[in-house]
């Protein structure tokens, strides 16, 4: 008995220790995604640099997401760019495809052109996003159910937009909401109001999270994690918010001031010094004892908003003047309005023509070439502060194309 008692002693001590000891408290775990804008009409650079956009931005940020395969992203092409990569770059479709099925990646809609919202009629609205969903659906086997804010263009009428395409729900910066602006910690969902009692549930991403080095970041990852172990708080969401061409327009920052070197339109970069950069910043997160990986929809799945913002606690403006009026801005919006005048007129005399009998289908055809080239017109990244002059060009003449196609569909109608 003695000896049984001598062989069990220690076993009894260690169970008395771990009893006496206090109980560890459980960590919080921060779930973490990026999202990204995939637009390449890019205000910040020349028609010409498409290319470059593509080949050192999209692919380039490809590349670093399929080496960090623990992470999830979320993308939101535009139809223009989508169309764009199918015709030149089979590969990167081929590329996001292979990261949807993985589960990976996520898919959401960013409009044919990247129009400012706000000042984009209803109508017109509404054509932009069937369209793109329509093309969405085409070529990814699936019409997204979200969508991302073009220049972050926030205004009440949205959410009735969205419920007429059947889209579910958005993403949104923070710092829309004044009450989340400088703060650490916020709602990762919310639900926004709109007109006529409509609702969508927004996603909350940040891009201030995620600027500066990967201490910088780290630092503040570490504060939010305090927080959250502060409040009780067993989990939380953290989507970092970027633009697909990052890594490209990042390097072209970091080239031409470590090295004083002029870059040409068009012309490649010798190195893209900012890969490393985000390579040490993904790598961080991944290394962080308390981060985890989950897709937006998955987050909004399982956690669905319990606080809804009213339309008085968000930002409903933007700097209207750079869409409006500077560098010949007016001119630009001048020959959008008449296009879209064009375009209306075309459409209702084709409908009448196709009432009274007439076969109209040519007219139909070349009216939605009008309507596509119309969207093209809408686009922001031509009315930026001080875009390319390349990029105002683009927009004219799509406008200008739109209105020969219009007047053009009602020559198609033929006299009965």
């Amino acid at each position: 008995m003695k000896q049984k008692l001598i062989k069990i002693l220690p076993i009894l001590i260690i169970c008395g220790i771990m009893a006496a000891a206090p109980i560890k408290a459980e960590e919080p775990v921060i779930y973490f995604t990026y999202l990204f804008n995939w637009n390449l009409n890019h205000a910040g650079a020349p028609v010409s640099d498409i290319p470059l956009l593509v080949e050192q931005g999209h692919n380039s940020l490809l590349d670093l997401f399929e080496k960090h395969s623990k992470w999830t992203t979320q993308f939101y092409p535009s139809a223009f760019t989508s169309e764009y990569l199918q015709k030149n770059y089979p590969e990167t479709i081929k590329r996001l495809k292979k990261g949807l099925e993985e589960g990976r990646y996520g898919i959401g809609t960013y409009t044919v052109s990247h129009p400012i919202l706000n000042l984009t009629p209803y109508k017109s609205l509404v054509l932009q996003l069937q369209t793109s969903m329509a093309h969405d659906q085409q070529l990814w086997g699936f019409k997204p159910k979200s969508v991302f804010l073009p220049e972050n263009a926030w205004d009440v009428v949205l959410p009735q937009v969205w419920k007429d395409v059947g889209l579910e729900w958005i993403s949104l910066y923070k710092e829309l909401v004044p009450a989340f602006e400088n703060e650490l910690f916020y709602p990762a969902t919310i639900m926004l109001e709109g007109v006529n009692g409509t609702k969508i549930p927004a996603v909350v991403c940040s891009h201030y999270l995620s600027r500066g080095s990967a201490d910088d970041i780290k630092a503040k990852l570490d504060s939010l994690h305090a927080i959250l172990k502060e409040k009780g708080i067993k989990e939380h969401f953290v989507a970092f918010k970027g633009d697909a061409e990052d890594i490209y327009f990042g390097s072209r920052s970091i080239l031409r001031r470590d090295n004083s070197i002029t870059l040409a339109p068009g012309q490649k970069l010798p190195e893209l010094p900012a890969f490393k950069e985000w390579d040490e910043r993904l790598q961080m997160v991944e290394d962080l004892p308390y981060a985890k990986f989950m897709k937006m929809d998955d987050w909004l799945a399982k956690h669905p908003p319990v606080q809804t913002v009213p339309p008085e606690e968000i930002s409903m403006s933007a700097d209207f003047t750079n869409w409006i009026r500077n560098n010949g801005v007016e001119r630009i919006n001048i020959l959008t309005d008449e296009a879209r005048r064009e375009v209306s007129q075309a459409t209702y005399t084709i409908l009448l023509a196709e009432k009274l009998g007439l076969d109209v289908a040519n007219a139909k055809k070349i009216l939605e070439q009008a309507e596509y080239q119309l969207m093209l017109s809408e686009g922001a990244d031509g009315r930026a502060t001080r875009p390319p002059a390349s990029r105002k060009v683009f927009v004219m003449e799509a406008a200008v194309n739109a209105t020969k196609l219009a007047r053009k569909a009602v020559d198609a109608i033929p006299a009965k």
